[in-house]
């Protein structure tokens, strides 16, 4: 059993991962699927992952919320105090199998949220945390949170017309890799700037133990504010 109940932690200590059931309704599930769907028709809106036969949307307005709406969920299962660094709404077409991997480290605590498709068989994904290699099947508003970094994951080839899923990703608020919020952007919401992504990250992780140790200089990002009220904000109002 991959289920957790709500408040116990055990199991994801134990094995580095779990399955949540029906965080999202089926209709809302839907919902979600077909805005994915229908946004194809806009050029540029999707990155196109011919290597995985996929494309897939960072920072989808709805996946954010759902970053954020869904992170005491993820606390309570984890028992972890979680920061948001980002979401990417996914879709893949037949024959895709992406290859085995571990998330890098914005991706410490990885959640992906089913919403649905049209398959021919169930498309799970498989995982390996270090004791056992296991294959999880989810229904769409199914989640499966797991540490990004460690447990290796991957999934056989598609078989089917589509699968949209949801990545959300989070770092421990009290690990060391708690400079990796909101994956070197100010906050939930803004697009990624990549050629500033690392070194803002970076910068973050320096301003952060200056912070710490007293010191709160103007922000790196040049925006004029002191760093705790720019990038240095550790949560932030979705609406902010």
């Amino acid at each position: 059993m991959e289920e957790s109940l709500a408040g116990d932690t055990r199991f994801f200590k134990q094995h580095s991962y779990v399955v949540l059931k029906q965080v999202i309704g089926e209709r809302d599930a839907t919902r979600y699927a077909s805005y994915a769907l229908m946004n194809r028709q806009h050029p540029d809106y999707y990155l196109e992952e011919t290597n995985r036969n996929a494309i897939s949307r960072y920072g989808d307005a709805l996946g954010e919320s759902l970053l954020r709406n869904l992170q005491s969920e993820l606390e309570t299962v984890t028992g972890l105090s979680l920061l948001p660094t980002h979401s990417c709404l996914q879709l893949y077409a037949n024959g895709a199998k992406p290859e085995r991997r571990v998330a890098p480290p914005a991706c410490e605590v990885s959640a992906t949220l089913i919403i649905g498709g049209d398959v021919v068989e169930p498309w799970p994904i498989w995982l390996n945390n270090g004791n056992e290699e296991k294959a999880i099947d989810l229904l769409p508003g199914d989640m499966l949170v797991y540490r990004g970094c460690q447990v290796e994951h991957w999934r056989e080839q598609l078989q089917g017309e589509f699968w949209v899923q949801l990545l959300l990703c989070y770092v421990n608020a009290d690990g060391e890799l708690a400079h990796y919020r909101y994956d070197g952007r100010r906050g939930l919401g803004e697009q990624q700037n990549r050629k500033q992504q690392d070194r803002f990250i970076e910068l973050r992780k320096e301003f952060d133990s200056a912070l710490a140790a007293g010191s709160d200089r103007p922000c790196f990002c040049k925006s004029g504010q002191p760093y705790s009220a720019c990038h240095g904000v550790l949560q932030q109002a979705i609406a902010d």
